[in-house]
């Protein structure tokens, strides 16, 4: 009686197995760290929907000015009032998150913004260490001492883009485009999309620029009016 040898796999096809493997891991892997990136910058665009319509609304409650960039906005809730705000701040009753909070968290909120950003101002490519806000407007259409109608800027001016750094209270929530070194240093626009950056322009469109695209003011002047809107007076 004959015995039945029992199969196996011969090392060489061990070796090719474990290199078809490889071969699809390096395939997989970066396709499914791209369409994590793409899900994450959708939800960043609507994010910079949510926070234009905002905008919008708290013109119309305010006969077309647009918040201060600085310290000065005044936030009205129906059922009390909190001040020494910025722009993101402003817009916040805007907000269809604001439904869903108590009188107290709308206070904590507003006065520890590193430790109580709503969603709808933070983006998730930013990164869980990334505390506070992930967004910051154009100082041209925020300025620090004014609140400047939505009438003197074109649709094609930049309103907010994705920001770097810690977003704190230091750097005031914006972008100043008048440099290289503010529009582009660390704390600046961030191209955190595939090296792209995600930007809500006035007229309501959100577009995913390249660092070309965002060109500062002093290297190319003729686009001032149209990327960054005219100096506040």
């Amino acid at each position: 009686m004959r015995l039945k040898r029992a199969s196996a796999f011969t090392l060489i096809e061990l070796l090719t197995v474990i290199a078809i493997i490889g071969i699809l891991a390096a395939i997989l892997i970066p396709v499914v760290g791209s369409v994590r990136e793409s899900a994450r910058s959708s939800q960043c665009i609507s994010n910079l929907r949510q926070i234009h319509t905002a905008f919008t609304l708290y013109a119309d409650d305010n006969g077309g000015r647009l918040p201060y960039g600085g310290n000065r906005n005044e936030v009205r809730f129906s059922d009390q009032t909190h001040s020494n705000i910025r722009w993101n701040g402003a817009i916040f009753p805007y907000m269809a998150e604001t439904q869903n909070m108590s009188a107290n968290a709308r206070q904590g909120f507003l006065f520890d913004f590193a430790q109580n950003a709503p969603t709808v101002f933070r983006c998730l490519s930013a990164g869980d260490d990334h505390q506070g806000y992930h967004y910051k407007s154009n100082i041209r259409v925020t300025p620090p001492n004014q609140r400047r109608h939505i009438s003197h800027f074109e649709s094609t001016v930049v309103l907010v883009v994705d920001g770097g750094g810690s977003n704190g209270p230091a750097n005031g929530y914006k972008i100043a485009p008048g440099s290289a070194r503010d529009l582009f240093a660390s704390n600046g626009v961030s191209f955190r999309h595939n090296d792209t950056a995600n930007v809500v322009f006035m007229g309501g469109n959100v577009s995913s620029v390249q660092r070309a695209d965002l060109p500062p003011v002093s290297t190319d002047p003729e686009r001032e009016l149209t990327l960054w809107g005219p100096q506040p007076r």
